[in-house]
């Protein structure tokens, strides 16, 4: 049995408060809503509430209104098989993204699916990755419906159109490549310092046996080359970049050292004079690539700059000409087409709708979530959303000219926004040149006092001015911050932003959905009181109309069943209509005849028969505690 009570106690599944009056009993366990309460439920009757035993609360919350054909595109060999690992005549082996992974109990229940679904043979987790691979019985268990079992009990699979390219393999070979050079660098650096340990301790005359120092650091030598040219490639080409724009970026006095020190440690080997110092070369190399490549991963990590195809559905639906659906790949559409799009599907194709009521959300594009209603033969452009129900479109444009895709590969919005507050951006200007201007002073001074220290005292001044300290300092403790960050919920745009931080001076909210919820708005009468007939035909005018201003004051006013056959709208301007010899206007404060100053977008003003009764204020409603957030900020800073 389940019930109904009135308090706020926590979800036994996922945790988050359950509101006044909606708090489901079952089991004598509250849940916050019907989707916790049915995982619950699938848990329980596979006995798998040790899943609870872990962590409290473990749960994660599952969308009740979860559209049953999501996963229908599955179902299509080709997609599907993007996700298969392994497959035989036995079984398959599907790997997901479930970026619900969180703790030790989603790891025991995605490790006990088969205790839910007998066709599941075994699955593993890769915790730091969020993926678990599945191994399954294809004949009695389809792709599709496992990602729709992994969907019921909370960890819908991610799936993108990132899912279905080469761009996660080739962030993995770019990673396996620099684990190799870290790996290589790593080995010789601890050799190289192992065979130098006779030369730290000063056991070099002791040497017999034909265990000449000679050969230790000829060893050290051939060790050295692939970290040099291999490892500590990187260094080179990026100064070689800085080179050709006319500037010394932070790798060029890297780059300098690192060759100032292997040429002099040849010199030394090959004359015989000293070991050199290639220990302290291939240390800064693999210590350098050790703190780059945790940085690298820490952004990986997070993920949250994603392509724009990732916020496109990997498969669109296609209607044949016997009205039929097929499911097919973004790419694969052409134009004209026939597409349907469902309720709260992102749009991925310009197109004419040809059928359906479309409300599109282009907030994705322009940040504004009021609903835009299109009309039948009208243009849907791609990035909006469709809320009201099913629609169907005819393809005017393929996936990759569609106006949203080239505007989002525009360059101006791929360039970094340049600043003079970057410390490492400040070093790297002037570190090189000053470090050049010490070298060469020192050889200058002893060339006239001791000819024979002129070359020690420059190289030593490259060496020991390498700027590796500097770097490794800023690249572990960007990576450091940026994994902090994120286990708080802030995520920064890139590495570089950590220190401008102090500097500053304003803070920009964005208004709509971020201060204020999404699809709520108050809306206040003031003026002069409407009789019902009089409210009635305001009613309908605002339930006739396309603009989000009569639509969010139709949603909070009775609604009727009265159909004005005599309305008017005056774009930019506001809407009329006559309704038993009497004439109603609503509009901007100029429109209706009022003399009243008009507050661009939150005001509609209303007239019966030229005489302005008063307005209706529509205003966002603020998330809870937003001024509190606001006015506890410790900062010098502009809002």
């Amino acid at each position: 049995m389940n019930k109904i009570v009135e308090n706020n106690t926590a979800c036994y599944h996922c945790g988050d408060a359950c509101s006044s009056g909606s708090t489901i009993l079952f089991n004598e366990k509250p849940f916050c809503c019907s989707g916790c309460k049915t995982v619950y439920q699938i848990l329980n009757k596979s006995d798998l509430c040790d899943y609870y035993s872990f962590n409290a609360e473990a749960g994660v919350k599952v969308n009740e209104n979860r559209d049953a054909t999501k996963f229908a595109f599955l179902d299509n060999p080709t997609i599907a098989a993007t996700f298969i690992t392994f497959a035989n005549q036995q079984q398959t082996a599907v790997k997901f993204y479930l970026p619900q992974i969180h703790c030790s109990s989603c790891l025991w229940l995605l490790e006990n699916l088969h205790k839910l679904n007998p066709s599941i043979f075994f699955s593993s987790v890769n915790f730091p990755a969020k993926e678990v691979t599945v191994h399954f019985d294809q004949f009695k268990l389809s792709v599709r419906e496992l990602a729709e079992l992994l969907a019921s009990i909370g960890y819908e699979p991610h799936i993108t159109l990132d899912s279905d390219n080469h761009t996660v393999n080739d962030q993995k070979m770019l990673s396996r490549k620099a684990l190799v050079k870290i790996g290589i660098a790593g080995f010789c650096f601890a050799n190289i310092m192992m065979l130098s340990f006779p030369e730290y301790l000063g056991l070099e005359t002791l040497a017999r046996d034909g265990l000449s120092p000679v050969m230790f650091r000829a060893i050290n030598l051939v060790l050295s080359i692939p970290v040099l040219l291999y490892c500590g490639a990187e260094f080179f080409v990026n100064s070689w970049y800085g080179f050709k724009q006319k500037m010394l970026n932070i790798d060029a006095p890297i780059a300098l050292a690192l060759i100032v020190t292997f040429a002099r440690s040849v010199y030394e080997i090959v004359s015989g004079t000293g070991a050199g110092y290639l220990d302290s070369m291939t240390g800064i190399i693999f210590f350098m690539l050790l703190g780059r490549a945790f940085q690298t991963k820490t952004f990986a990590n997070l993920k949250f700059n994603r392509d724009f195809k990732a916020y496109f559905p990997i498969a669109v639906c296609k209607l044949n000409e016997a009205g039929e659906e097929i499911f097919l790949p973004v790419n694969e559409i052409s134009v004209d087409d026939k597409i349907r799009i469902r309720n709260n599907e992102v749009i991925p194709f310009d197109g004419i709708l040809i059928n359906g009521k479309a409300e599109i959300d282009y907030s994705f594009v322009t940040g504004e979530n009021e609903p835009n209603t299109v009309k039948i033969s009208e243009i849907v452009y791609a990035g909006g959303k469709q809320t009201n129900g099913a629609i169907e479109l005819l393809v005017i444009k393929p996936f990759s000219q569609s106006n949203f895709t080239r505007l989002w590969n525009n360059e101006a919005f791929k360039k970094e926004e340049k600043n003079g507050y970057t410390f490492t951006g400040i070093i790297s200007n002037y570190f090189a040149v000053v470090v050049l201007i010490i070298a060469a002073a020192a050889f200058i001074y002893w060339m006239n006092i001791n000819p024979k220290n002129a070359w020690n005292a420059m190289t030593a001044v490259l060496i020991v001015a390498c700027p590796c300290a500097l770097l490794l300092t800023t690249t572990f403790t960007q990576g450091f911050l940026l994994n902090i960050f994120s286990n708080k919920g802030m995520y920064l745009k890139n590495a570089n932003i950590l220190q401008t931080i102090p500097f500053i001076n304003h803070i920009v909210f964005d208004k709509t959905g971020t201060l204020t919820y999404p699809n709520i708005s108050t809306v206040q009468y003031e003026g002069s009181p409407l009789n019902a007939a009089d409210e009635m035909v305001f009613a309908a005018m605002f339930a006739q109309s396309l603009h989000p201003l009569s639509k969010s004051i139709a949603h909070s006013m009775q609604a009727n069943q009265l159909v004005l056959e005599h309305i008017k709208e005056v774009a930019g301007s506001g809407i009329e209509a006559w309704e038993n010899e009497t004439h109603y206007k609503a509009g901007s404060a100029a429109f209706v005849g009022s003399s009243a100053p008009n507050k661009t977008g939150s005001e509609v003003w209303i007239s019966i028969n030229d005489k302005v009764y008063g307005k209706y204020e529509v205003a966002n409603l603020l998330r809870e505690h937003v001024d509190v957030m606001i006015n506890s900020l410790p900062y010098a800073v502009s809002i």
